[in-house]
């Protein structure tokens, strides 16, 4: 498991900057039928997908945020991402009748399906139980000292809520066996997570966004357009001419990227059972680059 990292800089929180020393663990999860990571953090990186509601947690005024995320990539593929540094108090908790676990706990958050995929189930929380390992082993921490946010509540040390113990109950479990089967891994040593990775440096060809989209200019457009234009002519019943005035004009100097080359963008991603997001990313110039895309 690799523990990918995007830092939640914009977040108050992160702001903040509240260091603590890691007493224990906090297991959350969502509480809404979304298991999607670009829900909660962003920027893009080409993995994650782009919020196109902007409503993720890496922006001021909230009053939440974790030191990482477990959920599926724009791909399906579940992955963790830190979100703030792991000593970093995180707001997440709340605080209870004897106090507040923000102040010792590392916390994370699992995002949440409809609770019916037992695969998804099995494994976000396989995910989890790995990071819960790391953790432990990075931070001379006991299995014992993980707890549910439902169970920090019961200790009077977090708000009243439920997870992640009602998605455990539906599949007959409970937090006994999530620290169980930490303690199983801390025994054999079986501590697969790796150290949380940077972001990707974006690839030059797209510039530092990484990305390229609707809206954009410049050379790199036009070796684009002229690749669909020459080789993927035939999407919406072109011809190559017609392809070629529509995507880089009759002079071959188109280098804009507009509503046609959009078009062509999104056609490729969903024949190559990418998301269709309609921008080039690391995953999609990748999947170009192995139908002969040279840059």
């Amino acid at each position: 498991m690799e523990i990918k990292k995007c830092l939640l800089t914009n977040n108050s929180c992160y702001k903040k900057a509240s260091k603590m020393v890691p007493k224990g663990i906090v297991v959350h999860s969502t509480g809404a039928n979304n298991p999607y990571l670009k829900r909660y953090v962003q920027p893009d990186d080409g993995i994650l997908g782009k919020n196109q509601y902007n409503n993720d947690w890496n922006r001021s005024g909230l009053n939440s945020c974790v030191n990482a995320f477990i959920g599926k990539d724009k791909n399906g593929v579940v992955r963790c991402y830190q979100t703030l540094p792991f000593d970093y108090m995180p707001w997440g908790c709340a605080s209870g009748n004897k106090g507040s676990y923000n102040y010792t706990h590392i916390q994370f958050e699992i995002c949440e399906d409809a609770l019916k995929d037992e695969k998804y189930f099995n494994d976000a929380f396989g995910v989890a139980i790995e990071f819960c390992t790391y953790l432990c082993d990075k931070y001379n921490l006991s299995a014992d000292s993980i707890v549910s946010h439902h169970e920090a509540h019961l200790k009077g040390y977090a708000s009243n809520h439920g997870d992640c113990d009602h998605w455990l109950k539906k599949f007959n479990k409970n937090m006994d066996w999530f620290r169980n089967e930490v303690k199983a891994k801390l025994e054999k040593k079986d501590i697969k997570p790796v150290e949380p990775t940077k972001p990707s440096v974006p690839d030059n060809f797209l510039g530092a966004r990484g990305y390229l989209k609707y809206g954009d200019k410049g050379p790199n457009i036009n070796k684009i357009c002229s690749f669909f234009a020459n080789n993927f002519y035939g999407y919406f019943g072109n011809t190559k001419e017609s392809a070629k005035i529509k995507l880089v004009g009759k002079n071959n100097d188109g280098d804009f990227f507009g509503n046609y080359l959009k078009s062509w963008v999104i056609e490729f991603q969903k024949r190559t059972d990418l998301e269709s997001d309609g921008n080039i990313g690391p995953i999609t110039l990748k999947m170009l680059v192995k139908y002969g895309f040279k840059y």
